[in-house]
């Protein structure tokens, strides 16, 4: 199960490119103790090779991850944008998506575990009502409780 803390979630970045989100997710979930700073130069990387960026419907998402031995508990980084920043298409790496919701997972917890949070992160991004509501969120804490009953929104 995806555990979203408050201390990572932020609110209305301004950033240029998804680099510059990865590298500010990344030091936010190194500050709180979840990965080594060089875990920003593995999901970029990844990025690269495998974009993240879903055409969910009203709010555009991204989903930057990586397999890296710098991550050192599991956790996930959200960055809300203050304007869109391109993303990759996980479906066609060719076009560019203009992403508003960040999700940056760290999985210290072995394939298998990976492998089920990116699953259910990408329930969550089913439902657009639940998107709209996170984009929309006053602050952390509101963005968080609204993260936390993710279930009781339907599927669009």
């Amino acid at each position: 199960m995806v555990v979203l803390e408050t201390e990572n979630i932020i609110l209305d970045c301004t950033a240029d490119s998804c680099e510059a989100v990865i590298r500010t997710a990344v030091e936010r979930l190194t500050e709180n103790g979840y990965t080594d700073p060089q875990y920003a130069d593995a999901v970029i990387e990844r990025e690269r090779a495998y974009p993240t960026g879903l055409p969910t419907e009203e709010v555009v998402t991204a989903l930057p991850h990586a397999n890296s031995s710098c991550v050192k508990k599991t956790g996930v980084c959200v960055v809300r944008l203050q304007s869109p920043v391109a993303f990759g298409n996980m479906g066609d790496p060719d076009e560019k998506l203009p992403a508003e919701l960040v999700f940056l997972l760290a999985n210290a917890s072995g394939a298998a575990a990976h492998l089920d949070d990116l699953q259910e992160l990408m329930g969550c991004f089913s439902r657009k009502g639940l998107l709209r509501d996170l984009k929309n969120a006053a602050n952390a804490a509101q963005f968080q409780q609204i993260f936390a009953s993710w279930e009781q929104y339907p599927e669009a």
